[in-house]
């Protein structure tokens, strides 16, 4: 469903990466067509996948699992590491958690499921820059600064548009593996079909060509 994107993240289900905490994070549009890639991402790479569904109803993630393409069962002595996905970690905080009990959750979470299990996080939260919401916005800039990757989906300033839906920055934190090197950062615009999602550089969609 998500070739594109595997492909922008160079990522393949035969072979995932383990021990990553990746970050999704959206700014004035719904990020969670991300929550769906990676779900069917683990899935498929054969991963125990422990899914924290807080914002939508079973029925909302089976209807969007029937336009997904049809997985094959792994078998027991097959499975590849554990997932944790949260969608999503804002509701937490509007449930009345601080977000100190967030960031300790995120941790625990962090430390059994990355480094002693081997396995990934995936975390959705919303953000707003201009947002007064100071909790929510500690959260986000704490998860930032510990994410091995961060997605960061953002509707367009502009308005609408039936050509392009929003704008999508990837950074990957190699900064954390203390190699002097600089994180990566690229930076594409996306539309959303009913079974994929369409990426390309800024100004080259093909409404624009």
């Amino acid at each position: 469903m998500f070739a594109e994107l595997n492909e922008l993240l160079n990522a393949s289900p035969q072979r995932p990466e383990t021990g990553k905490f990746t970050l999704l994070r959206d700014t004035r549009t719904d990020g969670s067509f991300l929550v769906h890639h990676f779900l069917s991402f683990y899935l498929r790479a054969g991963c125990k996948v422990c899914f924290v569904a807080l914002l939508q109803s079973f029925s909302h993630y089976n209807i969007i699992a029937q336009k997904l393409v049809s997985l094959t069962p792994a078998s027991s002595d097959s499975w590849k590491g554990p997932v944790l996905l949260v969608d999503d970690l804002s509701v937490l905080l509007s449930l009345g958690a601080t977000p100190v009990a967030v960031l300790d959750f995120i941790h625990y979470c962090r430390v059994v499921v990355c480094s002693q299990l081997k396995g990934n996080v995936v975390v959705l939260v919303h953000s707003n820059e201009d947002s007064e919401d100071e909790e929510n916005e500690l959260v986000v800039n704490s998860l930032c600064h510990h994410s091995d990757l961060i997605l960061w989906v953002k509707g367009l300033a502009t308005g609408f548009c039936k050509d392009v839906h929003g704008q999508i920055k990837i950074t990957r934190r190699v900064s954390l593996e203390l190699t002097g090197e600089q994180d990566v950062v690229q930076i594409y615009q996306y539309k959303i079909q009913d079974k994929n999602v369409t990426f390309f550089a800024r100004g080259l969609s093909a409404a624009v060509l």
